[in-house]
């Protein structure tokens, strides 16, 4: 094993190597709970949801890729009511807040997608409601 590899431009990138330790312990931590088997609609698992922590960055792009997939399938209230629950309070703000700008700029890309998510989800279902007239 080579803590190398090639980039496109020609350039070594050094890798981080993994201690021995390191390895065992993800090994074992694999073995004893097996591989993730993710169903279609795995994202929406409460269990999964539940145990999101607000300070870990991935937990907080998993929030915005389930919103993103959401409005993706067009599934918007469904998108809508996931916001609500579980976005707002990952990002600890209000999305109804979306007016104010000094909270906007302060806040990360992450939840301002969230908010423009949750705005063209409220517009299509308004859209779709007076379609339905």
């Amino acid at each position: 094993m080579t803590n190398t590899e090639n980039t496109t431009k020609g350039k070594i990138k050094q890798r981080k190597p993994q201690t021995e330790e390191e390895f065992q312990a993800q090994k074992a931590n694999f073995e004893s709970i097996g591989p993730v088997i993710n169903t279609q609609d795995w994202f929406l698992n409460d269990e999964t949801l539940h145990n999101l922590q607000k300070d870990q960055k991935i937990d907080r792009k998993f929030i915005l890729n389930s919103v993103e997939l959401l409005y993706f399938r067009k599934e918007f209230e469904k998108c809508l009511n996931f916001i609500e629950t579980y976005a707002e309070s990952m990002y600890g703000i209000n999305t109804n807040d979306e007016g104010d700008k000094t909270t906007i700029k302060k806040i990360d890309k992450d939840y301002q997608s969230i908010v423009y998510i949750k705005s063209k989800c409220t517009e299509k279902l308004h859209q779709s409601q007076q379609e339905s007239l």
